[in-house]
C-alpha cells in the first residue's frame, strides 16, 4: 500500500490516527473506495516506482489521462495511457486484455512508436505550444506518458465558457505559441494530427497548450503535413468566428474561402489578417503552399506587433486576470476609490472635525488614480471562466 493519498497527494496512510490507517487525515478520502466500473487504472495504482495515479481521470478518445503525483520529485504530473480503441475491459493488475493475438501485436507495434516520437519530441524546442513529455514508458501492455500538469479543462471549454468567441487579439494571442510548435513539428517531419480546440489543454501554472500526443504521426509527404494545418487555420478561425471544432460536423471543407474572409471581416479582421487564416484552411501541401503555417505564424507576430504600439491598442484589450475573468476598465477602479474616499472623509469629519477645505485637499490626494499601463501582456489563464465572462465583455456584436 502506498503511503500517498492519491486523491490530495499528501503522506497520510499507514499513520496512527483517529480515523483510522486508510482514511486520510486531510482530506478524508477513504482509501478502500473503489471507482465505478471503468476501464481507467485504480486510484493509488503505482507506475514505474515513481507515479501515483490520482482520483481524477478523464478520456479524450486517445487517452486515459489521470491526474497523479511524481513522488520522487514530489510534484503533481498528468499521466497519459494509450488506450485500444476498442478496449472491452482490464485485469485486476491493471493489464490490458485484448481478443486475439494480432490486435495485441498492432497494439504493441504502436506503444513502441509513440515511446520513440516522444523521445524525438522532448528533444525539440516546442514547451511554449504544446505538453512536452517529461517521461515515456510502456508498463500493463500499453505505453504512458508524463507531462506537466493540466487543470482538465480545454480552450473549448473556456470559448463556451465567455459566449462562443473571442476576440482577435486574444484569440491569435493564444494560438502563436501553438502555431509555432506545430510549425517545428512539421519541419521535423512530424504531424500531431490531433490541432483542435478540445485537445488545447490548461496547464496549472496558467498557460494553453496543444495535448493529445497520441496522435503524432510521421509525416510522409506535405499533404500529410497540412492536416495540421489545416486544423490550425480552422482553430483560430473558429475561436474569432465562433461554430464547431474542426473534428466536428461542421468541417472547414464546408466553408468557402469568401464565406471565411467575409466571417472574419465582420469580426474586425482586415483582408492581410484573414487571407493566411483562410490559405492556410484550404492548404492542399503544393509547392506552393508548403509556406502556408510560416505565413500564418508571420501575420499573426505582425498583428500582435501592431497592436501593442498602436494608439488604439486599449480598445481590444483581451487580458484576463489571474481569476480567469477580464480585467475591469480603470473607471470602475475609479469609482471604488472616489467611495472609499468618501468614507475617510466622513470618518475625519467626526472624529477630528477637519475643515471643509481641508477634507477638499485630502480628497483630492486619496483619489490619486493609478497609472494607466498597458494591459497587453503574455496571456496566461490558471483558471477556467466558467459562464461568469458575459458575452458583451468581450464585445460581441
Amino acid at each position: 500500500m502506498s503511503t500517498i493519498c492519491p486523491n490530495c497527494f499528501r503522506h497520510n496512510f499507514r499513520e496512527n490516527c483517529y480515523d483510522g490507517p486508510e482514511i486520510c487525515v486531510f482530506c478524508g478520502y477513504d482509501l478502500k473506495t473503489k471507482p465505478e466500473a471503468s476501464l481507467r487504472l485504480p486510484p493509488g495504482t503505482e507506475l514505474k516506482k515513481r507515479y501515483i495515479i490520482g482520483t481524477e481521470s478523464t478520456n479524450d478518445g486517445t487517452y486515459q489521462i489521470y491526474r497523479a503525483c511524481d513522488f520522487k520529485k514530489d510534484s503533481e504530473v498528468t499521466v497519459w495511457e494509450l488506450l485500444p480503441q476498442k478496449l472491452e475491459k482490464r485485469m485486476e493488475d491493471g493489464g490490458i486484455s485484448f481478443s486475439d493475438e494480432e490486435t495485441k501485436k498492432k497494439f504493441q507495434q504502436s506503444c513502441d512508436e509513440l515511446i520513440c516520437k516522444c523521445s524525438i519530441i522532448k528533444n525539440l524546442d516546442i514547451e511554449e505550444g504544446m505538453l512536452v513529455p517529461l517521461d515515456s514508458f510502456t508498463e500493463n501492455g500499453t505505453a504512458y506518458i508524463v507531462t506537466e500538469a493540466i487543470t482538465g479543462d480545454t480552450l473549448l471549454d473556456y470559448r463556451s465558457g465567455i459566449g462562443g468567441r473571442l476576440s482577435k487579439r486574444e484569440a491569435f494571442t493564444i494560438m502563436l505559441p501553438i502555431l509555432k510548435s506545430i510549425g517545428l513539428l512539421n519541419k521535423y517531419d512530424l504531424k500531431h494530427g490531433g490541432v483542435w480546440l478540445s485537445s488545447m489543454y490548461f496547464t496549472q501554472n496558467g498557460k494553453i497548450k496543444l495535448g493529445a500526443l497520441g496522435n503524432t504521426e510521421t509525416a510522409h509527404s506535405d499533404t500529410d503535413k497540412t492536416s495540421d494545418i489545416n486544423d490550425a487555420g480552422f482553430a483560430l478561425f473558429s475561436l474569432i468566428a465562433g461554430g464547431a471544432d474542426a473534428h466536428e460536423d461542421e468541417e472547414p471543407k464546408d466553408i468557402s474561402k469568401g464565406t471565411v474572409n467575409d466571417k472574419l471581416a465582420a469580426f474586425g479582421l482586415n483582408k492581410s489578417e484573414a487571407a493566411p487564416i483562410a490559405a492556410a484552411i484550404y492548404s492542399k501541401g503544393s509547392i506552393a503552399e508548403t509556406g502556408a503555417m510560416k505565413k500564418l505564424i508571420m501575420r499573426v507576430e505582425k498583428t500582435l506587433k501592431e497592436s501593442r504600439t498602436s494608439g488604439n491598442a486599449q480598445k481590444d484589450d483581451t487580458t484576463i486576470s489571474i481569476t480567469g475573468k477580464r480585467k475591469k476598465p480603470l473607471v470602475w477602479a475609479g469609482a471604488a476609490l472616489i467611495l472609499i474616499g468618501l468614507s475617510i472623509i466622513g470618518l475625519l469629519f467626526a472624529a477630528d472635525k477637519i475643515s471643509p477645505m481641508q477634507a477638499e485637499t485630502q480628497e483630492a490626494e486619496e483619489m490619486e488614480l493609478p497609472e494607466e499601463t498597458s494591459d497587453f501582456q503574455e496571456i496566461g489563464i490558471p483558471e477556467m471562466a466558467q459562464g461568469e465572462r458575459r458575452a458583451e465583455e468581450i464585445g460581441m456584436p
